[in-house]
């Protein structure tokens, strides 16, 4: 905390003489020592800044390719930004899906279809792509009509799998060796900027306070939900949250060491000294915007932010409009700063007004799935996402009176909308969340829909029932997005590997329908596509029967072939009383229901296989979304890949959604 009057360019007193000045005044004693001289604290940070900026443009560089690539497929270039209605209708609600069993099913035999429900496999792993018949869509040697992207392969799938697993390599939960090579460089480049001809114990602490200022843009850029950075380079804004994370304490440092040294050089002149200084309304400014600062990291502590996340919120939004006024008051050369960063907040909160919609929900409690989930089907909103994208959407409390809870939707959806993966592709029936029961808003929306009754008794026809699929429910949302969804066009490999787990299944069936429409529009490359999904109970497979027949219904096609393959794995024994798996003859053909945890590297190696058969590879797509855990298990199944299926498929790329950031 120092004032504008007593400190010069260099970030020195004015009363302090320079070493250059100390050295001349002695030359008569001693010796003549060159002695660097300072540099000034404002430009030198900016170009410190300049470099970060330019690596990332080297970074950008390297993805160039690829972003052109998916911003020249209409599917990339004129989706995944707002959502609109497409012809659909909010006032007309979704036929229901039903699981009808076919002549076929009933009549086939048990012994044929034994590995439906029986692993042949030791506990702990997974079927082969052969245990089961996959469904086959379309006839062999058929030409592509040309409207399928070519794939333009990542940097890491050029490499060797072991070089793709050691730097996604966990250095410890939520942190591969890739992100933690981004802090490292970070940090040192703020090391450089802080103490570069700067020695902290002998000068003013003038420096550490221009460090927390220049990086307060940076923080501010990484948490946007329209992030110039996400759109340039396909790095999702969530996916940089943990950058801004690290800046923020980062920020917190340099304020505490900016604060704390002008305390300890005021200490041993006495107390008079100390009022002195506090009598200065811009050291009282700084105390304040000390207080903001330290206040913004202990709320965004994770067993704060776990725990009081309306305290963390409150804190976050209050804690950083004082702190602008605050350091403008106490020292208005930062102005620049803060003015950037209000206007990249700005530029951010405008276009999600734009992006977001008030619609009709349709709403259905499914007990069994995921231990209780609720299925929301918009009817109204079809098209504008990309499959694999997101919504934020917040329910209108049915409580209050319809313009009031409206409104108070609209400013918290600001603010306290929740992130769900899209369960449709565009152009379906409308837009489709599964939302498990995690928390307060998703407890009451299932409460809403009716799950409550049903767990209690009152109403309890099976999720597969017709009856059950007819209990729909409306309620009004307010739904922010399309946000995220991979970068990757996943149509333009020859092979897609699909994990789930858990809840992580409405990201998979997207990106599954999706897949299996563009096959059928011949725009897709795709020759074997698999999903995995793993679950606790099987009779989370139960309320999915109906949609996931549909989707692997026999159809033709004049495209080419494509091998589809769904395994369901449960790793639970079930509970006592509860009904028995679905008899095998009453699954679908290509649906695969097994005990035990799936073997990811079997997986991946059978899809190779089976990729290189067809001739002509262009490479295998892995896709997850589950828990940190998962993603670990898929980059270490890549790693075990040998070099010869590498080679023989052109590398496999992967691309993961966790659940927390």
């Amino acid at each position: 905390m120092v004032s504008t009057a007593s400190v010069g360019v260099s970030g020195l007193p004015a009363n302090v003489a320079s070493p250059s000045t100390a050295a001349t005044a002695s030359a008569s004693a001693t010796p003549v020592v060159a002695v660097a001289q300072p540099v000034a604290s404002f430009p030198f940070l900016f170009h410190v800044n300049v470099v970060i900026i330019v690596l990332f443009c080297i970074f950008f560089l390297s993805t160039l390719p690829r972003t052109i690539a998916r911003l020249s497929h209409p599917s990339g270039r004129f989706k995944g930004f707002f959502l609109m209605s497409g012809g659909g209708s909010a006032d007309v609600p979704p036929k229901p899906r039903v699981f009808e069993k076919t002549q076929a099913m009933e009549s086939e035999d048990d012994s044929e279809t034994r590995t439906l429900n029986n692993n042949p496999f030791e506990d702990g792993e997974s079927a082969s792509l052969n245990a089961h018949a996959p469904l086959v869509i379309g006839e062999p040697g058929t030409a592509m009509s040309g409207n399928a992207p070519a794939r333009i392969p990542s940097l890491l799938s050029l490499t060797h799998p072991m070089v793709v697993a050691a730097v996604n390599h966990p250095v410890f939960p939520g942190f591969p060796v890739r992100k933690l090579a981004v802090l490292v460089i970070y940090f040192g480049f703020y090391l450089y900027g802080g103490l570069y001809r700067y020695n902290p114990f002998t000068t003013t602490p003038f420096r550490a306070g221009v460090v927390t200022v220049v990086h307060i843009p940076l923080a501010v850029l990484c948490v946007m939900k329209n992030n110039p950075i996400s759109f340039l380079t396909g790095v999702a804004y969530e996916k940089l949250n943990y950058i801004h994370r690290f800046v923020g304490r980062l920020i917190v440092i340099a304020a505490n060491a900016h604060a704390l040294g002008w305390f300890f050089s005021w200490n041993p002149q006495g107390p008079a000294k100390l009022r002195d200084e506090f009598s200065q309304p811009f050291v009282r400014w700084g105390v304040v915007c000390l207080v903001c600062v330290d206040l913004l990291f202990v709320s965004s502590l994770p067993f704060v932010r776990r725990r009081a996340y309306g305290l963390f919120l409150t804190a976050h939004i209050l804690g950083f409009i004082i702190l602008v006024i605050g350091i403008h008051e106490h020292f208005p050369a930062t102005t620049p700063y803060f003015i950037a960063a209000f206007v990249l907040y700005g530029f951010d909160h405008a276009l999600r007004a734009a992006r977001t919609r008030t619609t009709t929900a349709y709403i259905v409690a499914h007990p069994s799935l995921n231990g209780g989930s609720t299925q929301l089907i918009m009817p109204g909103l079809t098209t504008g996402w990309r499959a694999g994208q997101h919504v934020r959407m917040r329910l209108v409390d049915p409580s209050y009176p319809s313009w009031f809870a409206l409104a108070i939707a609209s400013v918290l959806s600001r603010f306290r909308a929740r992130p769900f993966s899209i369960a449709t592709r565009p152009g379906a029936d409308g837009l489709e969340l599964i939302v498990k029961r995690v928390g307060r808003s998703t407890s009451r929306l299932y409460s809403l829909a009716g799950g409550d009754e049903r767990t209690r008794g009152e109403k309890q026809p099976a999720d597969g029932d017709a009856e059950a699929q007819r209990e729909l429910r409306r309620v009004t949302v307010v739904v922010e997005g399309p946000y995220s969804g991979p970068h990757t066009l996943f149509e333009a490999y020859s092979g897609v590997v699909l994990v789930a787990g858990g809840s992580g299944i409405t990201y998979a069936l997207s990106l599954l329908d999706d897949l299996l429409a563009k096959h059928a529009a011949g725009a897709s490359h795709v020759r074997v596509l698999e999903l995995v999904w793993s679950v606790a109970d099987y009779a989370a497979l139960t309320p999915l029967l109906p949609t996931l027949q549909t989707l692997l219904r026999p159809r033709p096609s004049p495209h080419g072939q494509l091998a589809v393959r769904v395994h369901v794995h449960y790793t639970r024994a079930a509970r006592p009383g509860a009904p028995p798996p679905p008899a095998p003859g009453t699954l679908p053909t290509g649906l695969a229901l097994l005990s035990g945890r799936p073997n990811y590297p079997r997986v991946l190696e059978d899809a190779c296989d089976a990729v290189a058969s067809t001739g002509g590879a262009s490479g295998v797509a892995v896709t997850h979304c589950g828990p940190l855990e998962l993603g670990d298990q898929i980059h270490r199944a890549v790693g075990s890949l040998s070099w010869e299926r590498w080679k023989a498929v052109r590398g496999v790329e992967v691309h993961g959604e966790t659940f927390g950031w």
